[in-house]
């Protein structure tokens, strides 16, 4: 794009003192004389003050013109770099004339660099300039100069709805850390607009421009939507193998995919396919902008939501090289009457449809046979690794397993049952076809919710063993919770003695004090995923928490650097204990959300399970003040200190929200690599909190732009303001300039 050049949009300066001669043919007297020439001298003067203050504002327009020159440039390419001047395009070529505007003796230029960061803030220095000349062309004098500062602020809709993906492109080899990992962020505009961020990892981005990224959010071309708005985002991630020791190359060894729904009910989406996870029947391997599935199957039904199951069959041995397809994505797709849908790679049983094909690329209707009349409203998956390493085959080592919440409040499972986790009772090792769970325990009563928790234990080791937990959490309608599966570090919640339960039983609420559950969210990781020859022990957390109906929170689990929130000394609770809420004084809490990655793996042969991971929790209020617990990872607590943690929750330094409430948190969290030759810390957690005005905030440590900020890798403890492009036309669609 090239800067507009040679109008002359100014009314034109008159040459100073031009037809202010006086003749020289009339005699007067000299009073007469001496009076004349007082007023001449009066009127040149205010000519020239006149002139110089005009050519000060033009000198002014130029500067501005070369912030707005600069505001189009940065909305075609946020990444620009160049130091534009006139005569210049956007990558500083040369070209075009030297000159903004000119007079009849005069011309005005601008020079502005590129935006720079300041406190999160994208300011812009231009300076404009005017130069007089004389008949001859030839310069008179220094140039008139003025400085214009700008700030590049956003314009447009509202943010709705975020989503994230993330994941490491492959975990193993013998190469460096490197960048190997693709964070990308989405938000959906009240509108029905999708913007998205980060980097673009085989289409990820769903601009049509594949393998770079974006620092800022950028408009998913959605040409194939025609007038049909977006409604909700779900994503996919994941690895198709994770062996170890001979292989250096990270190669393209990641699958990520992103489905949207629309207001019309149709689905569509891009990304990476990975045994038919795209649903659209063909041979495509990627899409880098968003296609609709094949929906022939739903017979005229409108979708309501998607849901998506990741994760890897088995992480080999350590020694073994071979990048296999040893992952597994299965997608479902609920109408809007009640049915399910489902594609992909069939796990154990995921797909439903009791077949006994292995992948399914395009939608088939999920079994519901045992359904009876009742019709589904929701779905939770569940999906983890039994472990990863050691120096046997990997075989089978991985479960999945899906719940469908009905309408009449009864829970159904299927899939692979992992300790317990299909919730059926004794002797049942999977079913590709829905179940009713065993809810004897509830009494009949009917379920609001349900959640779903899984970890490993630990990811290195000379033993592939079975070194890998899932819980299950159901409320019921009157505020109990129940739960299932494997108890870790007391994550049953249901007292000393449980180690597994494969039906639902109750949760010990006794702290409750009579107060009812509303939500569960769970929180998992690894303290690190080295590999080496010893026995992984005990090197993993997790933790539940649970918010009451009079805004308290309670959790239960392991506590890892202060997630359980209960203060110092506590290291685990097998029951539900109070959070330290003494610093909300009387607000009441309306959602949690958590964050827990590894930071690292260390090297293939290094033993020592070190305390390389984190873990943040955060809590929103009903006035919309976030509070934050656990360790803190680049700046992950946002209470403005790095690299330490909290045991109890801490008030999130929210000064650049200026007064705005948050409403929602949205978390992203993964490692650049695993394995390799170095351990380090290689980690990289971006969170997001969207206001009651629609705009972001994000904090945590940008990876390849995923803070959404134009920051390059940068770590930032307390919130910043996301750059949200807004809308979607004109050059700098979304962006305007604050000038100051």
């Amino acid at each position: 794009m090239q800067t507009k050049k040679g109008t002359t949009y100014l009314r034109p300066v008159r040459r100073l003192n031009e037809g202010f001669l006086l003749p020289a043919v009339i005699f007067v007297s000299l009073a007469i004389a001496i009076m004349a020439t007082a007023a001449l001298s009066v009127i040149t003067s205010l000519s020239v003050d006149q002139n110089n203050q005009y050519l000060n504002s033009v000198a002014r327009e130029a500067a501005e013109a070369g912030a707005k020159t600069m505001l189009s440039c940065y909305a075609a390419n946020p990444a620009v770099n160049a130091t534009l001047t006139t005569g210049m395009t956007c990558d500083g070529a040369s070209g075009g004339l030297d000159y903004v505007t000119s007079g009849d003796n005069w011309r005005s230029t601008f020079s502005v660099s590129p935006p720079v960061s300041v406190g999160g803030e994208l300011k812009i220095n231009s300076v404009g300039s005017v130069t007089l000349y004389n008949k001859a062309n030839v310069q008179i004098g220094t140039p008139i100069t003025i400085s214009s500062n700008a700030s590049i602020v956003t314009t447009g809709g509202v943010v709705a709805s975020m989503a994230t993906l993330a994941n490491n492109v492959s975990v193993g080899g013998t190469g460096g850390i490197g960048s190997h990992g693709f964070p990308t962020t989405y938000a959906i505009t009240d509108d029905g607009k999708i913007y998205s961020w980060g980097r673009d990892w085989f289409g990820t981005l769903g601009i049509g421009v594949g393998n770079t990224y974006r620092n800022t959010p950028t408009a998913v071309d959605m040409s194939a939507f025609g007038n049909e708005k977006a409604v909700s985002i779900t994503t996919l991630a994941g690895s198709v193998s994770q062996p170890g020791a001979s292989s250096s190359s990270f190669d393209n060894h990641g699958y990520p995919s992103v489905y949207v729904v629309s207001d019309a009910g149709n689905v569509y989406v891009w990304g990476r396919a990975s045994n038919g996870s795209l649903g659209t029947g063909s041979s495509v391997a990627s899409y880098d902008k968003p296609v609709a599935i094949n929906m022939a199957a739903f017979g005229g039904r409108k979708v309501k939501s998607v849901y998506t199951l990741a994760g890897t069959v088995a992480s080999a041995s350590r020694a073994t090289d071979s990048f296999g397809d040893n992952g597994y994505s299965t997608i479902y797709a609920l109408t809007t009457d009640g049915k399910l849908y489902s594609w992909g790679r069939d796990s154990w049983g995921t797909l439903g449809n009791g077949g006994s094909a292995a992948i399914s690329s395009t939608p088939s209707a999920v079994n519901m046979s045992a359904f009876g009349s009742e019709k589904i409203v929701s779905i939770t998956t569940l999906a983890g690794t039994v472990s990863k390493g050691g120096t046997s085959t990997a075989a089978d080592h991985g479960y999945s397993s899906i719940y469908a919440l009905t309408d009449a409040g009864k829970i159904y499972s299927w899939g692979r049952d992992w300790f317990g986790t299909l919730g059926v009772g004794s002797g049942v090792t999977m079913s590709n076809v829905p179940m009713p769970v065993n809810m004897t325990a509830m009494g009949g009563k009917k379920v609001q919710s349900i959640t779903a928790l899984a970890g490993d234990v630990a990811s290195g080791g000379g033993s592939s063993v079975d070194r890998g937990y899932a819980s299950l959490y159901a409320v019921t309608e009157d505020g109990k919770i129940y739960s299932w599966g494997r108890d870790y570090f007391g994550t049953l919640g249901a007292g000393a003695g449980v180690s597994t339960s494969n039906v639902p039983i109750p949760v010990d609420m006794s702290a409750f004090g009579g107060e009812k559950a509303v939500s569960i969210t769970t929180l998992a990781g690894a303290v690190s995923k080295p590999g080496g020859s010893t026995a992984g022990g005990s090197n993993g957390f997790s933790s539940v928490y649970a918010v009451s109906d009079t805004g308290k929170i309670y959790s239960w689990g392991r506590d890892y650097f202060g997630t359980l929130g209960a203060g110092a000394g506590v290291s685990t609770s097998n029951v539900p204990i109070p959070v330290d809420m003494s610093a909300f004084g009387a607000r009441r809490v309306k959602s949690v959300t958590a964050i827990a990655n590894s930071v690292a793996s260390a090297t293939m042969d290094t033993s020592t399970f070190s305390d390389n991971g984190f873990s943040t929790v955060y809590a929103i209020t009903e006035d919309g003040k976030i509070y934050s617990w656990g360790r803190d990872w680049s700046g992950t607590l946002a209470i403005g200190v790095g690299n330490t943690y909290r045991s109890i929750p801490t008030a999130v330094d929210m000064s650049a929200f200026n007064g705005d409430q948050a409403v929602s948190i949205s978390t992203l969290a993964n490692d650049a690599a695993r394995n390799g030759t170095s351990g380090g810390t290689v980690g990289f957690p971006s969170v997001y909190a969207v206001t009651n005005t629609g705009k972001i905030y994000s904090w945590g440590r940008d990876w390849f732009g995923s803070l959404g900020a134009n920051v390059s890798n940068q770590s930032f403890n307390v919130p910043i303001p996301a750059r949200i492009n807004t809308t979607s036309s004109g050059s700098s669609a979304g962006y305007s300039l604050s000038f100051y």
